[in-house]
């Protein structure tokens, strides 16, 4: 499964997570099924990024926070959404392996 992190940087795993999801600069892209790659990219920007994201193959994206019309277009994609993410993108995987974030959807949307 891939999942998508924003960061504040490009330095991977030990990038900060960004506090936003359409306010960050970069994504961290990881694997955590099969090849346990890491990607960094640029963000897009913009309502573009949720299909950026969906074109390189990420069902996931872990974020300390989200609006919900930003919820709205990546659930409505197919993506699922999770928030409480903080710390390093390692530590957002490491929560989100331990089940520690809350997964947002429309049985549980988001409160702004």
């Amino acid at each position: 499964m891939k999942v998508a992190i924003p960061s504040e940087g490009n330095a991977g795993l030990n990038a900060t997570v960004c506090p936003g999801f359409y306010g960050c600069v970069y994504f961290t892209i990881v694997d955590i099924g099969g090849s346990k790659g890491v990607e960094v990219m640029l963000a897009p920007g913009g309502g573009a990024t949720a299909f950026v994201l969906a074109g390189k193959g990420v069902q996931a994206v872990l974020v300390r926070e989200i609006a919900e019309v930003e919820r709205l277009t990546l659930t409505g994609i197919g993506m699922r959404v999770f928030t409480g993410a903080s710390g390093t993108v390692q530590d957002a995987i490491s929560a989100f392996m331990g089940s520690k974030l809350t997964e947002r959807s429309d049985s549980n949307p988001c409160c702004h």
